[in-house]
């Protein structure tokens, strides 16, 4: 009887630790992710839902030579595939010029591909370093 209790309290210690590290999973993709290619800036903001889905908005911002900006959102969605992030592209997303969104979610670090091949690495920072690369563009014409 004392042997199958232990057993028992075994199995529910790893059940709730299997549980804990499942939840401390999903929120680490959580949070704004930032890159660039040439003269755009990309914002990904993710916040996780259950059963490893994820849901956000894709915004990019174009600074053009003369300091004018252009920017575009829109929502994207998808689901964490054990390490893998797959991504649910929307007409709108598309007509943004993003082709891909997605990568081994490794170290906080997201891969965006556009038209025409370019990709860039989208790192886990905040809003801040998006308005930032932002304003650099602004100032470095």
């Amino acid at each position: 009887m004392a042997a199958t209790l232990r057993s028992l309290c075994r199995l529910w210690l790893i059940a709730c630790l299997s549980v804990a590290c499942l939840s401390a999973r999903a929120e680490s993709l959580d949070g704004t992710y930032v890159g660039q290619i040439d003269r755009t800036v990309y914002m990904l903001q993710i916040v996780t839902t259950r059963n490893a889905q994820w849901t956000g908005r894709l915004e990019q911002t174009f600074v053009d030579t003369d300091g004018q900006t252009q920017t575009q959102s829109a929502p994207v969605n998808g689901r964490l595939s054990g390490p893998h992030l797959v991504t649910q592209l929307s007409q709108a997303n598309l007509d943004m010029g993003i082709v891909a969104l997605g990568s081994t979610f490794k170290a906080r670090v997201l891969q965006l591909t556009i038209k025409g091949g370019a990709s860039t690495q989208l790192y886990h920072t905040d809003e801040y370093a998006y308005q930032r690369q932002i304003a650099a563009l602004k100032t470095h014409r």
